[in-house]
């Protein structure tokens, strides 16, 4: 058990957000819309072994029309999820999240002016299991 569900939970109650998606969007999406992937996720680790909590770090990113939406959109996240702490749902408990970096990406589609804005964010998240599944 990850702290998937909290992530697509706290994402989900944005209302910012538009449609937010595990993974990828589905081809029928409509811009706004928000992915976001569990990038890797690590017990932490003592000499005799895990001592319960987990380190993971998920992907989080904004698909928009243009760069000032997804700026906006970047920004209600940046605020929920940066020092977000003490939730829990579905088993796991947030001890704490942390944004550790940003970029931005832009595409125009065969050089019409379709234009599609990303802000991807990195965050570390520190979290435990407060039941066994």
């Amino acid at each position: 058990m990850s702290a998937h569900a909290a992530i697509f939970s706290k994402l989900n109650g944005l209302a910012e957000t538009g449609g937010v998606y595990p993974s990828y969007a589905p081809q029928s999406a409509s811009k706004p819309y928000v992915t976001f992937d569990r990038i890797s996720d690590v017990p932490i680790r003592y000499q005799l072994g895990s001592c319960g909590p987990a380190e993971a770090m998920y992907q989080i990113n904004v698909v928009a029309v243009g760069a000032s939406e997804a700026y906006t959109i970047s920004e209600a996240i940046r605020t929920a999820m940066d020092g977000w702490q003490g939730a829990t749902e579905s088993g796991i408990q947030i001890l704490r999240v942390s944004l550790t970096s940003e970029r931005d990406t832009s595409t125009l589609f065969n050089g019409s002016q379709t234009e599609t804005f990303e802000v991807q964010m990195d965050f570390k998240v520190f979290y435990t299991r407060t039941s066994t599944p």
